[in-house]
């Protein structure tokens, strides 16, 4: 397993896309997926309070939902801005961006 790549509350909500609602799943039971929209000012609230945020595995991402929130004993997985690039330097200039290359974990 490579490195986690934390993120933090402002780099977590730069990935959020637009609209008042926004996609989350969470695998609660081995092998289901639950999904469902949330409003934004709940993901907002979860990201704020989260014990962790992190950059996702290739699955997740894949899937358009690369933003993991630690809430709970389970992790949430957020939908993201179409233009997320997850494999982006982390810089101050550039805000989108939200991965060191090279450091994605598997999940």
């Amino acid at each position: 397993m490579e490195d986690r790549v934390p993120l933090t509350t402002e780099q977590a909500i730069a990935m959020l896309p637009d609209g008042d609602t926004i996609h989350t799943f969470r695998n609660s039971i081995p092998g289901v997926l639950l999904g469902a929209d949330w409003e934004r000012a709940d993901v907002l609230d979860a990201i704020d309070k989260a014990t962790t945020r992190e950059i996702g595995g290739p699955a997740c991402c894949a899937m358009k939902h690369g933003l993991v929130v630690w809430t709970g004993d389970s992790p949430l997985f957020v939908e993201c801005r179409e233009d997320v690039d997850y494999d982006a330097e982390i810089t101050e200039d550039n805000p989108m961006a939200t991965h060191a290359k090279g450091t994605r974990h598997d999940s």
